[in-house]
């Protein structure tokens, strides 16, 4: 079965404090979207049109940023096209208000949790730093993001012209 990806080049920011606010936005943006949770990953699943191998993150620094969406499926090109479509609704009829507090609430309990681990809280530290931010920031910036944010990510995020398909198909010996 081919496994694929799909990437979202994002808009590069180098100002530590709007950089600490696009990683909460997305963070928030992509449970909401794309998490098994999501409505997009239940009617996917279900339909057959994705397996359970399927991820989505996204990634900020003050050099690259971008989204990705990832798996294996017997058509990635019809992923690609269903990624699209949920983006374009998205952006037409945004999610309910109880959804976005579930999905920040979330964010913010697995920030919390990391700090369970001193390693988990070590790299988080070194990352966040080497963008000018702190991790211990992290949290309030995932509770100070408004739904008007959110939307306004959205709408400056996922750009189709700025989206590539990348897929590796398995080599069959005939």
């Amino acid at each position: 079965m081919p496994i694929y990806n799909i990437g979202f080049k994002e808009k590069v920011l180098s100002d530590p404090s709007e950089l600490l606010k696009y990683k909460a936005e997305m963070e928030i943006l992509m449970r909401m979207m794309f998490s098994k949770s999501s409505e997009f990953y239940n009617d996917s699943y279900e339909s057959g049109l994705i397996t359970p191998w399927f991820s989505a993150w996204s990634n900020a620094g003050r050099d690259a940023s971008y989204s990705v969406i990832s798996g294996s499926a017997p058509n990635p090109e019809e992923i690609f096209e269903a990624v699209k479509a949920e983006i374009r609704k998205r952006r037409e009829s945004f999610f309910d208000l109880d959804s976005f507090e579930r999905a920040k609430r979330c964010i913010y309990a697995e920030t919390l949790t990391d700090f369970n681990s001193t390693s988990s809280v070590a790299n988080a530290m070194v990352g966040f730093a080497l963008d000018g931010n702190d991790f211990f920031d992290f949290a309030d910036a995932v509770s100070a993001v408004s739904v008007d944010d959110l939307k306004k990510r959205l709408d400056e995020s996922f750009e189709p012209e700025r989206a590539v398909l990348s897929v590796v198909v398995p080599f069959s010996a005939e």
